[in-house]
């Protein structure tokens, strides 16, 4: 009954009999009436059941990625193609900007790309500390910005190199989810 409920269902239980009954026959405890018909039968029925079990393991490892939103055996989910195309055009809407170092920002421009952080600071050497802070260095790629680099934007307001972000959420959508933001679990 094990192999019933491990998953493998009618072909589980038909394997486990196939090799209770082949145990039985080595071990010469079977019945009387099956027992003159042991040696004809013990290669049928171990074959039987050895692929049986192997049936059986491919249907529940199946059922398993199905139930967990898998279309089987390694195959994409059923709405992954959907999901794909969902997140491709949210990463296009994301906003982009080029990082330019603090001395080629007006104080307007490390006001806006702050946002709320700019909030405390009353001079400029404030500003770009604030901004030093805040764009230290890519959070996926750990590699420092230079002057140049495209990056996103998300709506929590953390900012990833175009490439980063991007392949980000792309393996997560090809697995079938919807992508967050790597630091903050903000949905993108």
């Amino acid at each position: 009954m094990f192999f019933f409920y491990a998953g493998g269902g009618a072909s589980g239980f038909a394997f486990s009999v196939a090799v209770s009954l082949g145990m039985m026959a080595l071990n010469g405890s079977l019945p009387m009436n099956l027992e003159a018909l042991a040696p004809q039968l013990l290669p049928f029925v171990t074959f039987g059941g050895l692929l049986l079990s192997f049936y059986a393991v491919q249907q529940a490892m199946s059922g398993q990625f199905r139930a967990a939103g898998g279309a089987g055996l390694g195959g994409p989910p059923p709405d992954a193609d959907k999901v794909f195309d969902e997140v491709i055009s949210r990463v296009r809407k994301l906003q982009t900007e080029v990082y330019y170092g603090v001395r080629n920002l007006s104080v307007a421009d490390l006001r806006r790309r702050l946002g709320d952080r700019a909030k405390g600071c009353l001079e400029r050497s404030e500003l770009e500390a604030a901004f030093l802070e805040h764009m230290d260095c890519c959070p996926i790629c750990a590699e420092q910005w230079a002057d140049g680099d495209i990056y996103r934007v998300l709506k929590c307001s953390h900012c990833f190199h175009i490439e980063c972000i991007d392949r980000w959420a792309l393996t997560n959508a090809r697995k079938g989810k919807q992508p967050t933001c790597p630091l903050c679990n903000t949905g993108l």
